[in-house]
């Protein structure tokens, strides 16, 4: 127990030392104990970020008069395009689709070829055509002014559009221990679907309060039924470093030193129990051109024993 505290009385928890990336300011209470995120290694990597797919969704193109064509496109690892071309006033409606997708920068080109051949009995006459553009928007679901051109020499422009790809579901697993606060747990994630989700952003929400069974009346800790500060990633980095496709953290969860120090003491003088902690439900969001869409949801807590503290993630635990 500390010499410094007296017995029965409530004492005032230090000022909390914290990096800019997570300081949260409570009126003139400068931060409580939490914390969900470092925005700092988020906001550095969405300054990377590009779309890292042109498969998913069946795009679609708007041809002018003569209806629309659509494309389903698949990715390999080294960006190898295939697929089709869909057009329904063509001889054959379905044509063949090969390419290429450049990571560095969401770029792709792909050539679609008739399988007729082409030619004036087929009211689609080229005998294939091509389309240079790049992937965009925020939720990698827009191709603008793209550049086409085909057999018979016509060039122009063509604009894309499709349904945002969103994530099945995550799975959490527990990192590490944070190097500037002991209960700070560190979790990474990785998306589930059939695409790879790089280069778009995560967003969390928490639309409903949680709970803290450490709070009580007089505590010199406001109630968490909140996290201080909700945070924002992008997928393919992992505390700021580039990481596999769909891979993407950190996500910190866990109570500071002072306050696990300030509760313990506090509550074993009062004789109140433990273990006691925060619980929440966070919702997970993925970002599209139209808004976003929530994907998951996570129960996050994190429980004081008088030993130790424990940190749960969605179905990620750790303890020390």
């Amino acid at each position: 127990m500390d010499p410094n505290v007296v017995v029965g009385a409530i004492p005032t928890p230090v000022a909390r030392g914290r990096s800019r990336s997570i300081l949260v300011a409570r009126g003139k209470n400068v931060a409580t104990a939490l914390v969900l995120c470092s925005l700092w290694h988020s906001q550095a990597a969405l300054l990377l970020a590009q779309c890292q797919t042109v498969a998913g969704n069946t795009w679609v193109e708007d041809d002018g008069g003569s209806g629309q064509r659509t494309y389903t496109l698949s990715q390999g690892p080294s960006g190898n395009i295939t697929g089709s071309s869909y057009h329904s006033i063509c001889q054959f409606p379905n044509w063949p689709v090969t390419g290429t997708f450049t990571f560095g920068n969401g770029s792709f080109a792909i050539t679609a070829s008739n399988p007729s051949g082409g030619g004036v009995n087929d009211p689609c006459p080229a005998a294939w055509f091509t389309v240079n553009g790049s992937v965009s928007g925020a939720g990698c679901d827009v191709v603008s002014y793209a550049s086409f051109d085909n057999s018979l020499g016509y060039q122009g422009g063509v604009n894309w559009s499709k349904t945002c790809d969103v994530p099945t579901g995550e799975q959490s697993t527990f990192a590490s221990w944070s190097g500037t606060q002991p209960y700070w747990a560190n979790f990474s994630q990785s998306l589930s679907g059939p695409v790879n989700f790089g280069g778009r952003t995560l967003n969390e929400t928490f639309p409903v309060g949680g709970s803290d069974s450490c709070y009580f009346l007089g505590s010199a800790i406001p109630p968490q039924l909140y996290p201080p500060n909700w945070g924002q990633w992008t997928v393919g980095f992992i505390n700021g470093i580039t990481a596999s496709p769909n891979l993407w953290g950190y996500d910190a969860v866990g109570w500071t030193l002072d306050d696990v120090v300030y509760y313990r003491e506090i509550r074993l003088q009062q004789g109140l129990p433990f273990p006691c902690g925060f619980s929440w439900q966070q919702y997970m969001n993925i970002s599209c051109s139209a808004g976003s869409n929530m994907y998951q949801t996570n129960p996050m807590s994190s429980l004081i024993y008088l030993n130790s503290v424990s940190v749960s993630r969605g179905s990620a635990y750790a303890s020390r």
